[in-house]
């Protein structure tokens, strides 16, 4: 995670990466399931929530 970050990636992808232990792609998403892509979409809501309410800076 550390490197991603250093690295320039979008900070929701390294809390979605963090939170769900997976990337997703358009290379990868058509092999996810429906809860496993609900399960993304659900991490990248709740860090930008996080972020409007300024628990992470």
């Amino acid at each position: 995670m550390q490197a991603a970050s250093e690295s320039g990636i979008d900070p929701t992808i390294i809390y979605a990466m963090n939170k769900t232990g997976r990337i997703v792609t358009e290379n990868n998403i058509q092999f996810l399931t429906d809860a496993e892509l609900q399960e993304w979409n659900d991490a990248v809501d709740e860090y930008h929530q996080k972020i409007e309410s300024e628990e992470i800076q």
